[in-house]
């Protein structure tokens, strides 16, 4: 790709291709953006959902094709959008792009280079200066605000200390959009800078874990049947998590109390001795060192996760999108799941389903903790605000080069 010159400011006019069509933006963006972070500008200003295929053209003596990354997965004739500039593509005032969206097969709009200017250095990356009536300008560049600021920043991490997923993406993924994407977002995780957790903040997120651990005591708790504690304990308990109302009418051991246990046998915080639920030699330890547990379970990630090359990415990539402010850990680390080459069945773009699919246990053992969607044990959807701190936690305890020991990507299964 061609290096490219200091940025300029470029007026564009974004329009429907038909004289009739309503819809318009006048944007100013910052000509080093590449074309795939314009469909992201598209995509605000516009107000689309990201149905992840889209495609540029350049109109002339024979259209030049700019495709999305699902397109040149796919081995479509172009170019990859993500290695080509504005500047690249549009060069004088005048010229002109067209671009498509979903799965339709005719331009759907036309963008037009209308001025060029100096960019300053405080100026915005990307800015909506104009649309019709019914747009909320200010409303639009407050999501836009911040836009493609520091792409170009050199990663401030040493890849030789880094988990084997993520070194292994930052070394195999061009310079395209997912590895600059990459890059920001192992940025907004910190990653490679020392965590530091205050007893009190440990406390308070294994909070769940050690309502149980006080619970089952020194003495232990003797099980009804076999797969369940007292419902005297399984009252005490949900009332310990606040959780009473919800669960006050359920039959046999809630849900709540269910996971809490078996998650805390899996983690090897509580054992079976006879009929007697006890804790282990390190339960004991929790009991009297509580902020200790924020340590064992961030430890117990790695440690656990399954030998499949797999199960180990998934774990990884969906941990350090949780180290950042995401809404979806899941999502937002689907796409470096494909990067990595784990394909879905039958469908070339992975989701946060299918990242989940591979950890099961890990997400039973956040969803306890109130870090993951769907908590176990608070009635909202609302992260635990430790979560991100305890992500960077499990991710600084990731042997380098663990994966050494899996280098083939699992047989069979969905990957």
């Amino acid at each position: 790709m061609r290096s490219c010159a200091k940025a300029l400011t470029y007026r564009v006019r974004v329009e429907s291709v038909k004289s009739s069509g309503r819809a318009w933006r006048e944007l100013e963006v910052a000509s080093d953006l590449f074309l795939d972070d314009l469909h992201e500008v598209l995509q605000v200003s516009f107000g689309w959902k990201d149905k992840q295929r889209y495609r540029f053209g350049k109109i002339g003596s024979g259209t030049e094709q700019y495709l999305c990354p699902l397109e040149v997965r796919e081995r479509a004739a172009g170019v990859p959008g993500d290695r080509v500039r504005i500047a690249e593509a549009l060069v004088g005032v005048g010229d002109e792009l067209r671009h498509r969206y979903g799965r339709v097969e005719q331009w759907q709009r036309v963008i037009r280079l209308e001025g060029i200017e100096e960019h300053g250095e405080a100026a915005p990356r990307a800015l909506c200066v104009g649309g019709p009536r019914s747009a909320d300008i200010e409303a639009l560049n407050l999501e836009l605000m911040g836009f493609g600021q520091g792409a170009d920043r050199k990663p401030e991490f040493d890849r030789d200390r880094l988990p084997d997923a993520l070194a292994r993406a930052v070394d195999t993924l061009a310079d395209g959009a997912v590895r600059r994407r990459l890059l920001n977002v192992m940025s907004q995780a910190m990653i490679g800078q020392r965590v530091r957790v205050s007893d009190a903040v440990a406390t308070d997120a294994m909070w769940p874990y050690l309502c149980l651990i006080e619970l089952v005591g020194t003495d232990g708790v003797i099980m009804l049947g076999a797969e369940a504690l007292p419902p005297d304990k399984s009252r005490s308990l949900l009332n310990e998590l606040k959780l009473e109302t919800f669960w006050s009418s359920a039959d046999g051991e809630p849900f709540p109390v269910t996971e809490l246990r078996c998650t805390a046998e899996k983690l090897g915080i509580l054992e079976r001795v006879g009929d007697r639920l006890m804790l282990s030699e390190s339960g004991f330890r929790m009991l009297v060192e509580p902020e200790a547990l924020w340590w064992y379970i961030a430890e117990w990630v790695p440690e656990s996760a399954p030998s499949a090359l797999v199960e180990r990415d998934a774990a990884v990539l969906f941990m350090l999108a949780s180290a950042t402010d995401t809404g979806d850990a899941a999502e937002t680390a689907a796409p470096y799941f494909d990067a990595l080459g784990h394909y879905p069945d039958g469908r070339m773009i992975s989701t946060g389903r299918d990242v989940m699919y591979w950890i099961p246990d890990l997400i039973r053992v956040l969803r306890c903790l109130r870090m993951a969607p769907s908590n176990t044990v608070a009635s909202g959807e609302r992260r635990h605000p430790a979560t991100q701190l305890f992500a960077r936690a499990v991710l600084e305890r990731w042997t380098p080069g663990d994966s050494d020991a899996f280098p083939s990507a699992v047989e069979g299964g969905k990957a």
